[in-house]
């Protein structure tokens, strides 16, 4: 009964059918592509911003061992207060001023 069938169809009703069929294949591939490319690209994106971070904190690590502690043993015989250093706002704008990949991606933090 079935061959009795697709024997009555058309030509144009199997040409429609086939691609129909062509179609949602094709988009079905075109999704997952991009889907795919989409996952692969925030990975990206994730792993720059990580190693920006990771970059500007061991940047703040060396900036805060070398600089303000040699300040603070220098002036240790002198005075212990120097507004320099004991200024948060200072040390982000010092790091800043050194790393200058915060004015590139908006990473700023006050």
């Amino acid at each position: 009964m079935a061959t009795e069938q697709l024997k009555s169809w058309k030509l144009s009703t199997i040409t429609n059918i086939i691609l129909l069929l062509l179609y949602l294949i094709g988009s079905a591939t075109l999704i997952l592509m991009v889907n795919i490319s989409t996952k692969q690209q925030a990975l990206v994106n994730a792993e720059r911003y990580a190693a920006l971070i990771l970059d500007r904190n061991v940047i703040t690590h060396a900036y805060f061992n070398n600089i303000l502690k040699t300040s603070l043993y220098e002036q240790s015989s002198e005075t212990l207060l120097d507004s320099d250093w004991m200024s948060s706002t200072f040390a982000i704008n010092s790091v800043a001023k050194d790393y200058n990949l915060f004015t590139e991606g908006g990473i700023f933090y006050k």
